[in-house]
């Protein structure tokens, strides 16, 4: 968030989400969820390129993440199954059918991608800077607690960690110019102040 407060004058937050079918589409049984995992990931050079293109001459940087998805009630097939949400920060306005060639990129270059569930009002929301009170804890909100006991959590989160174990996969990642957000040092702190983190 210092970062981004920094470099940036205007922030917007694009949030996209990504999915693809956990079915077959060659019959009626659900894929193996590292098959899964693998299309899904399959589309992201097209959509890194088509944002590219949506942005040109922009500033912007973006965070990628896989959040477990939970599935309906008593279908625990759909357990370890994920989908995608990406943050893009940009400085300077967007409008959502800037993104709607990002989404289709998405659809178009993921087998098991429908285009129904990546529509302009069910996978693009746009944030101004004003609307989030702390960016960084807010891209953040799905990753598990520091401390918490991941064999606690519920059984479809614990599958979707053990895909991304079995299949030596990173939960999140960030552009490069984000990655140097990332790393940015704390602010000076003000002599005799307690501090804690939180």
């Amino acid at each position: 968030a210092r970062g981004v407060e920094r470099d940036f004058e205007n922030v917007y937050t694009v949030f996209l989400t990504f999915s693809a079918s956990a079915r077959s589409g060659a019959g009626n049984w659900n894929r193996c969820p590292a098959n899964h995992l693998d299309d899904l990931k399959s589309a992201w050079p097209a959509v890194r390129r088509s944002l590219d293109r949506a942005l040109e001459g922009r500033d912007w940087e973006y965070m990628s993440m896989l959040e477990p998805h939970e599935g309906g009630s008593g279908d625990i097939s759909a357990g370890g199954y994920a989908h995608c949400h990406v943050a893009v920060i940009v400085d300077g306005p967007v409008t959502e059918s800037q993104f709607d060639p990002v989404l289709k990129s998405h659809v178009n270059n993921c087998l098991a991608a429908g285009p129904e569930a990546h529509t302009l009002d069910r996978a693009c929301e746009i944030k101004h800077d004003r609307e989030i009170s702390n960016l960084g804890r807010y891209l953040t909100k799905y990753l598990m607690k520091w401390g918490e006991d991941p064999l606690e959590a519920p059984e479809h989160v614990q599958r979707f960690n053990t895909l991304l174990w079995a299949t030596g996969t990173r939960r999140w990642s960030v552009s490069d110019g984000a990655q140097e957000w990332v790393k940015s040092p704390e602010p000076d702190l003000e002599e005799g102040r307690d501090w804690e983190p939180t």
